[in-house]
């Protein structure tokens, strides 16, 4: 979530791990982003091939978190009710370390 470009960086790892196995079609989970946001807003950020085989089922938008605190719990709590083998956090440069201790502490 977060700044210009982090949503189209998320989105492109998201189609290299389909790539590699789309049987197995992993799971964008997007915070952040904003109470107003919904597909059209994710699909604007996004890259046109990602768009062609991206559906809506694969993507969970989170529109209620406003801090990176808030953006951990509400993954706790997605987590909860989705099982997931991994997560990759996808951040700015400058925000990775404190995003990591936020996430690692609350998860």
């Amino acid at each position: 979530a977060g700044a210009k470009g982090r949503i189209s960086a998320a989105a492109d790892l998201w189609l290299e791990f389909y790539r590699e196995s789309p049987s197995r079609v992993p799971l964008l989970y997007v915070s952040g982003m904003g109470p107003t946001a919904n597909w059209s807003v994710f699909a604007n950020q996004v890259k046109p091939e990602v768009l062609k085989v991206i559906r809506q089922k694969d993507v969970i938008l989170e529109t209620q978190s406003t801090t990176t605190e808030e953006n951990a719990m509400w993954l706790k709590n997605a987590m909860s009710i989705t099982s997931w083998d991994h997560i990759v956090l996808v951040t700015s440069n400058y925000h990775m370390k404190r995003s990591f201790y936020i996430f690692q502490t609350i998860l």
